[in-house]
């Protein structure tokens, strides 16, 4: 999708919550080193699958 931004024009979110992510060690020698340049940010898997599903049950309950 080119344009996600324009495809949720008319369109009021119900809920908005941000999530951690997956910082997968790429093997690629130059997204690597990027991604040195940020310490905070460590190879892995952070995401916290039982708070996103909960996330999601409450919001459809409502």
């Amino acid at each position: 999708m080119k344009n996600p931004d324009k495809a949720a024009l008319g369109f009021t979110p119900y809920a908005a919550s941000v999530f951690a992510g997956n910082a997968p060690d790429t093997g690629n020698r130059f997204a690597d080193r990027m991604g040195e340049m940020i310490p905070e940010i460590k190879p892995g898997d952070y995401r916290d699958w039982k708070k996103m599903e909960a996330w999601e049950e409450d919001t459809v309950a409502k």
